[in-house]
């Protein structure tokens, strides 16, 4: 199965979502409380296959209970018993993009599942189509043919027998379950023997060796009685590793060996639901996940179910195709769910965590990168120790030419962006059509790089201060020389190097500070100096003791208007 489209109306902290998914494998990237969790229960509860679920005043938006919630799902590749004429045969309606309320020619055969709570906290589970008006009712164990597994904070239930989990459903595949279960109830007040349970122990096997290709070494399982287990809701036929329940295992494996379980057969088939793909799972074990999630053992795309999941890691963006990364937003509940522009697939495999951000700082180069992240000590101490990391400010490095369009592709799905450049080279976008966009750009005046500005902003003891960094950041003492002695073929005053490293004995033997200046800011940027992140940072920590001293300058109108956004 598939899930099309999905419209969500006065459901928890959504107010409105229409969203088309448009992929088999759909990966949630947002900021905390932009829903994201929320349409996964929207999916969830939509498909719910239980006769009934709790709904409390708190389920609907803003409390407010003076209108209905409705949930609506169009699915496709739906079983074909229920397409049956008797069953919902003459509610099937066509998706090509977009629902049709006819299967027309082109379109996928799909059908909507509506999901209505009104102010009595009844759930009304409905199978729609505009042109028949009149609705028809859904069972729970229709539902359950069209249900969503989801794996969230019951991973324990799916290691057991119990109704609705991954191990039941895998051995719901030799449709004998319910003689297993007599079994095991009779055997269970002598002994669990594995010889007398041998379907439910071949099931075992199964799920040992998928977990095992997932990532997930359970050793070789089998079937166990676990009383514990019942206390947790689940079931008392659980997998046991030995004498062990494998529900006690580390968190990363449980959560593998059931994602494993449940993709293994038709559960493939099925929409999966995971919320923080990430929790408990190192990158290297997120990356192999990922890979089998999104291809056919490991080959080509995928091409049956559906996954979707949320996730806070750089991890997943950095390894899918953009192409699977939807941004979520949310504004004052009206729900959006955005592509990716194929531009910005660099930009998720070198800076993934930009797409994490509530807000964007795109910096240039690797200088000005680590020039923003050397003033973040600055800048928090003027705003009650508040680092701009804990708002959700990120910069990032915006690949040097391409950083104008960096910021154009962030900014065109809704991220505050802001823009920190030189303004030595001509850019497309323009920075002032950027501005038009929305992108906050911050630059100074007169064409120059960041060096050739900090050169005339800076005092003489503070670009004292920078040469020294630039001569300690080498280590060989010829090479320290030569950087010296290219200062100093820049100037007019011939012997220059050979005063040493000492500006000030420069400007004493008839160097001007305008020559000083411009030779400096010169050799900085054409020796490139601070082209790197370690040395950018160092560079940052020197500007923000320096600023203080020197307020008027355009350095200083700049850096400070760019705190003022990151903190605005």
């Amino acid at each position: 199965m598939i899930l099309h489209h999905l419209r969500v109306e006065r459901f928890r902290g959504i107010k409105l979502l229409d969203w088309h998914t448009g992929g088999r494998v759909v990966c949630l990237v947002g900021p905390g409380d932009s829903t994201k969790t929320t349409i996964l229960d929207a999916v969830e509860i939509a498909l719910f296959p239980r006769p009934f679920f709790q709904f409390t005043d708190a389920d609907f938006f803003g409390a407010d209970i003076s209108a209905p919630l409705r949930i609506e799902a169009t699915i496709g590749e739906v079983p074909a018993e229920l397409l049956k004429e008797e069953k919902f045969g003459m509610y099937k309606r066509g998706y090509d993009g977009q629902v049709r309320d006819e299967p027309l020619e082109g379109c996928q055969e799909v059908l909507t599942v509506r999901l209505t709570v009104d102010s009595n906290l009844d759930p009304a589970w409905e199978i729609t189509k505009d042109a028949l008006g009149e609705p028809k009712r859904i069972s729970a164990k229709d539902r359950e043919k069209l249900s969503a597994m989801r794996l969230g904070v019951e991973i324990e239930r799916h290691l057991t027998w119990g109704r609705g989990s991954a191990l039941n459903r895998l051995t719901d595949e030799n449709d004998s379950t319910g003689t297993m279960f007599v079994i095991a109830a009779r055997k269970a007040r002598e002994t669990v023997a594995a010889g007398d349970l041998a379907e439910l122990n071949e099931a075992a096997k199964t799920a040992t060796e998928v977990a095992a290709s997932f990532g997930a070494d359970i050793g070789a399982a089998k079937v166990g009685l676990d009383p514990i287990a019942l206390s947790l809701g689940t079931s008392a036929l659980g997998l046991h590793s030995d004498s062990v329940p494998v529900r006690q295992c580390g968190l990363g494996t449980r959560r593998l060996a059931a994602l494993a379980i449940q993709q293994h057969g038709t559960g493939r088939e099925q929409v999966l639901l995971i919320d923080e793909i990430e929790h408990a799972l190192e990158p290297h074990r997120q990356r192999h996940l990922l890979r089998l999630l999104s291809s056919d053992n490991g080959k080509d795309d995928r091409k049956n179910g559906q996954v979707i999941f949320s996730t806070h890691s750089p991890t997943p963006i950095m390894a899918l195709d953009v192409r699977k990364v939807r941004i979520v937003r949310s504004v004052k509940g009206e729900t959006t769910v955005l592509s990716l522009p194929a531009n910005l697939q660099p930009l998720a495999r070198e800076q993934s965590l930009a797409f994490l951000a509530r807000k964007v700082v795109v910096c240039e180069g690797k200088t000005e990168e680590g020039v923003v992240r050397g003033l973040e000590s600055f800048w928090a101490d003027r705003h009650d120790q508040v680092s701009y990391a804990l708002i959700g400010a990120v910069p990032v490095y915006g690949g040097g030419s391409k950083a104008h369009a960096v910021a154009e592709g962030l900014q065109s799905i809704g991220f505050k962006t802001g823009l920190f450049c030189d303004t030595d080279v001509k850019s497309v976008p323009s920075s002032e059509e950027l501005r038009v966009k929305g992108v906050a750009v911050f630059e100074w005046e007169g064409k120059m790089s960041i060096e050739e500005r900090l050169a005339l902003d800076l005092r003489i003891a503070d670009l004292q201060e920078l040469l020294m960094l630039a001569l300690e950041s080498i280590e060989d003492d010829g090479q320290k020389t030569a950087r010296l002695e290219s200062l100093a073929s820049r100037t007019n005053l011939s012997n220059a190097a050979k005063l040493g490293a000492d500006l000030t004995q420069w400007l004493a033997n008839g160097l001007t500070e305008p020559e000083l200046r411009a030779a400096f800011g010169q050799s900085a940027k054409d020796g490139s100096w601070f082209k790197n992140l370690t040395e950018g940072q160092k560079l940052g920590n020197i500007i923000g003791k320096a600023l203080p001293a020197i307020p008027n300058s355009s350095l200083a109108k700049t850096l400070s208007a760019l705190e003022g956004w990151t903190y605005g």
